[in-house]
């Protein structure tokens, strides 16, 4: 099972994710970061909505993209 990582990119601050996820597959690995994007929403972070988490594999390759204030329910 390949692990991913989920870097948090806030403007040209990025806080990278060290230790990674094991998943299935990129479409489940979305899955992890929508539901890491709703824990910081449960835990008040009002600044998600400028915030973007970059799905990479093992060699630093970003995957995916995602706008975490762009799956928020409204």
């Amino acid at each position: 099972m390949p692990r991913f990582f989920f870097h948090l990119r806030d403007g040209a601050n990025l806080q990278r994710d060290m230790y990674g996820f094991m998943c299935s597959d990129l479409e489940v690995a979305g899955e992890v970061a929508r539901q890491c994007m709703a824990e910081m929403l449960a835990e008040g972070d009002e600044e998600i909505g400028r915030r973007i988490v970059e799905i990479t594999d093992v060699d630093g390759m970003v995957l995916a993209t995602i706008q975490l204030g762009s799956t928020l329910p409204r």
